[in-house]
């Protein structure tokens, strides 16, 4: 189901896959997500991808930059991934 809009109730995300790449001060992460209006269904409402740019300041990471990006429902986001598998935070 492609994204549609705001909801008036909330949703469930589950994050299924994440890669990250450390480089110095900065990093990548990308993480592979399901939502679903009801927990217990066995198919996402919709599937997303976080991209995260991030920079290390002393002991603390600062987020540079954000992008989320709703799946297009004739794309495969990541083979690697298995849906309804949540990863540990």
């Amino acid at each position: 189901k492609a994204f549609q809009g705001l909801r008036e109730t909330g949703f469930h995300e589950c994050e299924i896959h994440r890669t990250v790449h450390v480089h110095g001060r900065f990093a990548v992460a990308y993480s592979v997500v399901e939502s679903r209006s009801d927990r217990t269904s066995p198919a996402p409402d919709f599937v997303g991808v976080n991209g995260i740019h991030l920079y290390r300041d002393g002991t603390q990471w600062k987020v540079m930059s954000l992008a989320y990006y709703v799946q297009d429902p004739a794309l495969t986001i990541t083979p690697a991934a298995t849906s309804g598998q949540c990863l540990d935070p």
